[in-house]
């Protein structure tokens, strides 16, 4: 894979992961950050390869290939170490935030992907076409993405967005881009402020915003940053809105 194919997001998906590696380490060179993985799976190496360093500048991807369904040595390698660090790389965020459209099958691989508890929210167990087995999406839905890690929880945000376009509901799919802005910006406020995961982050929630900003152009009007501004400033109130709409239909 030649850098001149790689995409910006292909980059700052490798960036992110290595950087949440890096950041569960607690060691911020990415040197010493190969050695001590290396000894940590057994391995005696006293020179890094210098992979890690490449992956932290988003020079080249851990991953054997772009799809869904990646694998690679180092992702592997490193979840056995830290678990839970491959979610930051597998997470369908990425393959979702590509401009473009997307079909049926490919929204129903990326929920599928996701843990039960928000993929059952997206999808219906029972047989039949990926388009049949996409649940109507519609804003209470968004609540239930909330649940889990931070990565998941975006995928599912943006795997909501994506079924909502599909479906013609472009209010739903603007909500589920401000909530994942919303979430991601929370998120990163919350690291310290020396964290290598700072930067990164708020790059990808510059990319969210922009998506946010495209799915609320509609019907002539052409969004703005103010216009993501402002339902960003309101999202805490329509959050716990609803929160008690999801709670009234369990009842």
């Amino acid at each position: 894979m030649t850098n001149s194919r790689r995409t910006d997001l292909e980059r700052l998906r490798s960036i992110v992961w290595a950087a949440g590696v890096a950041e569960a380490m607690q060691i911020k060179n990415f040197l010493e950050l190969e050695l001590e993985l290396q000894s940590r799976l057994g391995k005696k190496v006293v020179d890094p390869s210098g992979i890690f360093l490449k992956y932290s500048k988003g020079a080249v991807m851990p991953s054997k290939n772009r799809g869904l369904n990646c694998e690679g040595k180092w992702i592997d390698g490193a979840e056995a170490v830290v678990p839970g660090s491959s979610a930051w790389f597998k997470t369908p965020l990425w393959f979702l935030l590509k401009e473009r459209g997307f079909s049926p099958e490919e929204l129903l691989s990326s929920a599928e992907l996701l843990p039960q508890e928000i993929a059952s929210r997206l999808r219906h167990e029972h047989s039949g076409t990926a388009a049949t087995r996409l649940r109507r999406m519609r804003e209470t839905v968004i609540v239930d993405m909330l649940g889990t890690s931070t990565c998941w929880s975006l995928g599912g945000l943006v795997c909501v967005a994506r079924i909502a376009q599909l479906q013609a509901h472009p209010y739903c799919a603007r909500d589920a881009l401000i909530a994942s802005t919303w979430l991601l910006q929370r998120h990163a406020e919350q690291l310290p402020l020396n964290s290598l995961l700072v930067p990164p982050l708020q790059e990808l929630s510059r990319v969210l915003a922009a998506r946010a900003m495209e799915a609320m152009s509609i019907d002539g009007h052409v969004a703005t940053p103010k216009d993501v501004g402002r339902h960003l400033d309101g999202w805490s109130q329509r959050l716990e809105f609803w929160q008690q709409a999801r709670l009234c239909e369990h009842e």
